[in-house]
């Protein structure tokens, strides 16, 4: 020990002289013990560098009770560009989860066409997130014109009754969609 109390710091660190155990980490948290090897600096971290977490996935089956389409049209002149005209359409999902995600069951999807729908630059590639878990899950999806005209009009005609999403575990009230699906078929089989 140094002056004071303090530890000694040589060249391979601080050194506690305590004999610890295996898979212990010394009180001052500068080295750990493993198998008898004694290991400084990063080697302490728990962690490998490079390791991704690996994001657990969730599935869930939802009734839908309501959908509403929405199409809105703006022009605009941007200060230094020419002026541009904007159209954005949607459809909203409200239903409910045949099991709830934290104790919340029931969801708004909203899905909007795009020209280029792309899988996101997270860990886990999605093409879509809920962006709030309460009160009620909101999600958005991203989907082609192709897509969207389809959707439209299974939902006009009345059919579309289900739903079944696959999405990472809700962290800091959000979470990433990996799938969606959409169908006119109860889970039972039945129309």
């Amino acid at each position: 020990m140094g002056t004071r109390g303090l530890p000694r710091i040589g060249l391979r660190g601080v050194c506690c002289r305590q004999g610890s155990v295996d898979g212990a980490q010394c009180p001052y948290g500068t080295h750990v013990r493993v198998n008898g090897i004694v290991k400084y600096g990063r080697d302490v971290m728990t962690k490998a560098k490079g390791q991704r977490p690996q994001r657990e996935l969730l599935s869930r089956y939802g009734r839908i009770t309501s959908w509403y389409a929405s199409l809105s049209v703006r022009a605009d002149r941007p200060r230094g560009h020419p002026p541009g005209r904007e159209s954005r359409a949607s459809i909203l999902f409200e239903g409910e989860f045949t099991e709830a995600v934290r104790g919340v069951a029931r969801f708004l999807i909203q899905v909007s066409p795009t020209e280029k729908p792309d899988i996101g630059n997270a860990v886990v590639p999605n093409v879509g997130a809920f962006i709030s878990v309460k009160p009620e899950l909101q999600g958005m999806v991203d989907v082609t014109e192709c897509e969207f005209q389809r959707l439209l009009t299974i939902s006009a005609s009345g059919r579309v009754a289900w739903c079944f999403v696959a999405f990472t575990v809700p962290f800091y009230r959000s979470a990433l969609i990996v799938s969606i699906d959409f169908s006119t078929r109860a889970l039972d089989g039945g129309e």
